[in-house]
């Protein structure tokens, strides 16, 4: 009779799935990957006299080696990629705002494209991702190992002048370096490192992106947007586009 115990153990600074075996030969269990709700709600506001692009985000040079640092493709960061663009420009729009794009990068602007916007936004992310091992311990015919998990660094939204790239303005949101732990039982034949780890990167960047998008909103106000348009208008004159 082979038995498994699954104790969860959950705080501020650890997550820990630990399992204990009775018996011998048992099969290591699958972990689930936990599902993840990503949104936000802004309340309708008035026209805004600024055509903004709006480029998708990308990774910081630094922030794209650490995240191909973690040995895997990570579905929570693409999960969360793929939630903060959409949500971003729906709040573009839904503060008022005239958008062009979203663009996936700034080549597949045209001449057009960047003519007609006043102002070019580009969310950056600059984010350090961290998995340690920090213990093994072999249970029978499996191995629970503790790995200490981290992500710090920040969220760079820049706006730039269209044609002439000319970055006018910049805002960092810092991430607050959450770091958890988790023991994870490994098998031969199961993904639960890779489950395991998303699980917390998941859970971190629900956080994060429920505590950025108010101040996403406060950033871009009428008032900040009309000024920059006036000066994106100074750069055009003197480069006499």
């Amino acid at each position: 009779m082979k038995n498994w115990v699954i104790k969860s153990i959950n705080s501020l600074s650890t997550l820990a799935v630990i399992l204990t075996l009775t018996g011998c030969g048992a099969s290591v269990p699958l972990m689930v990957r936990q599902p993840v709700v990503y949104s936000y709600n802004e309340p309708q506001s008035g026209k805004v006299d600024v055509i903004l692009g709006v480029l998708g985000s990308s990774f910081a040079d630094q922030a794209q080696i650490s995240y191909r640092s973690l040995g895997y493709q990570s579905q929570s960061v693409r999960e969360f990629i793929s939630a903060f663009d959409k949500n971003f420009y729906d709040l573009m729009i839904t503060k008022g705002i005239n958008t062009l794009g979203p663009f996936n990068g700034y080549q597949d602007m045209t001449y057009p494209d960047k003519k007609n916007s006043d102002l070019l936004v580009e969310p950056v992310l600059n984010f350090v991702f961290s998995v340690q091992k920090i213990e093994a311990q072999s249970q029978w015919s499996a191995v629970g190992t503790t790995y200490q998990i981290s992500i710090g660094g920040s969220l760079d939204l820049v706006i730039y002048e269209p044609l002439s790239q000319v970055k006018m303005w910049m805002k960092k949101i810092n991430l607050k370096g959450d770091v958890k732990n988790i023991t994870i039982i490994l098998g031969k034949d199961n993904n639960n490192y890779g489950i395991g780890i998303d699980n917390v990167y998941s859970a971190m960047l629900v956080d994060f992106f429920n505590s950025s998008f108010p101040r996403i909103s406060k950033y871009f106000n009428a008032e900040e947007l009309a000024m920059l348009k006036k000066q994106s208008q100074e750069l055009r004159a003197k480069k006499v586009y």
